[in-house]
């Protein structure tokens, strides 16, 4: 019963601690999604991807200006380049990255500038003419300092956008280990759990073959008993039927030597029942092993002569 019940605790906290790991794996799982998402979602970093554009589109638009001024690019290339470029621009500071610009007082002057240069030129892309050389000269001048600007702009979003990612990617590595030290404690818990049941399966089994043996065995005790109770009655029966005819013979018989005779017999009756009375006695003596032999003298003559 004490073992029963030591092994239906082993069980539960062998269970109970499977289920603990479970639900660690499946906090860290679902962790570990939330930061494959980010990884994913900094991999398409707006920052990075708004700030190079940006770059890019001044860079454009200020080669257009140079061809404009040349000769080789009409006045409404450059003002569909110059929306474009504003596009760029508000986009920039309405997006995502809007949040990353104000968190930097740098960034915010340098959106401003990039704004104010923007308004200053509007007047100006609006009324481009190539007789007057003047108003692409001062779009340039208010543009062109700003290059760098966005330059370093765009380097500090990738910058940013780097560590963040290496943060992530540490952040992933270590949800990794530790899901895999959860599967792990769940596979060790698991495995102690199936070898606690078949453990004992095998004692259940060998108990009830056990059983079947015991209970084989007193059936065959129960069957020797019976058939030696059987046979103590028919050896008991034989003395007592020899005293009980030679008393009889007796009441009825007056030869003294019949007398004699048949009182020899109802002795000789009572000793051999009384013999199969000790060898009952040591049997019950065999069975609680405290069977002790007691040496007596035999005499062969008479003990062949009552056989016969």
């Amino acid at each position: 019963m004490a073992q029963t019940a030591q092994n239906r605790w082993q069980k539960l906290v062998l269970a109970a601690v499977a289920a603990g790991f479970t639900v660690l794996a499946a906090n860290s799982f679902e962790r570990l999604q939330d930061v494959e998402i980010s990884i994913a979602v900094e991999i398409r970093d707006n920052a990075l991807w708004d700030s190079v554009q940006l770059s890019s589109e001044l860079d454009r638009f200020l080669l257009l200006l140079e061809r404009y001024r040349g000769g080789y690019a009409a006045p409404v290339e450059a003002q569909e380049r110059f929306d474009v470029l504003w596009s760029r621009a508000n986009l920039f500071r309405q997006g995502e990255a809007a949040t990353w610009i104000n968190a930097d007082a740098d960034r915010t002057a340098t959106m401003d500038r990039l704004f104010e240069a923007l308004y200053a030129s509007d007047p100006l892309i609006q009324t481009l003419d190539p007789a007057v050389t003047g108003r692409a000269d001062g779009i340039v001048r208010a543009l062109e300092p700003l290059r760098p600007a966005l330059a370093s702009l765009s380097a500090a979003a990738l910058i940013r956008t780097r560590q963040k990612q290496i943060e992530l990617r540490d952040a992933h590595q270590a949800l990794r280990n530790e899901l895999m030290l959860f599967s792990g404690g769940i596979v060790i818990s698991a495995g102690l759990l199936i070898l606690l049941l078949l453990l004992e399966q095998r004692r259940t089994r060998v108990l009830l073959r056990e059983s079947v043996q015991a209970r084989r065995e007193a059936d065959l005790a129960s069957r020797a008993k019976s058939r030696f109770l059987a046979m103590m009655s028919h050896e008991i029966r034989t003395p007592i039927n020899g005293v009980l005819g030679a008393l009889d013979l007796i009441k009825r018989s007056r030869d003294q030597a019949e007398l004699e005779r048949l009182l020899e017999t109802a002795r000789v009756s009572g000793e051999a029942l009384l013999r199969i009375v000790n060898d009952v006695l040591d049997f019950s003596k065999i069975e609680a092993g405290q069977m002790t032999l007691s040496p007596e003298p035999v005499g062969l003559r008479p003990l062949l002569a009552s056989v016969a």
